[in-house]
């Protein structure tokens, strides 16, 4: 119930951060971000950038970016689509690299 209510501020929190289709700047909404991605046993130190996606017919779709902290040159990252259904439920999935 407590990760419910969690999950569902964080949704309310990167709502208000963002416009649709935009990147997210606000430090708490990247670190509970890498922390969500964490939480799915995936690689994540630090999130790098978050862009929300829009509305798909499972949830809301977020993109993390992940890198190390020290990381500002072209090193591989990883990028994990994070999806919130309407329910609170989080699914996060790996979606590719970047440089």
């Amino acid at each position: 119930m407590i990760k419910t209510i969690l999950i569902v501020l964080c949704v309310l929190l990167l709502a208000f951060s963002t416009a649709i289709g935009g990147e997210v700047t606000d430090k708490k909404s990247k670190d509970r971000s890498a922390a969500y991605v964490r939480s799915h046993d995936y690689f994540c130190p630090e999130c790098k950038r978050l862009d929300y996606e829009g509305q798909s017919n499972v949830g809301q779709v977020w993109k993390v970016w992940c890198g190390l902290p020290e990381d500002s040159g072209p090193r591989s990252k990883l990028i994990y689509k994070m999806i919130i259904t309407p329910k609170g439920r989080l699914i996060v999935m790996p979606c590719g690299l970047y440089d």
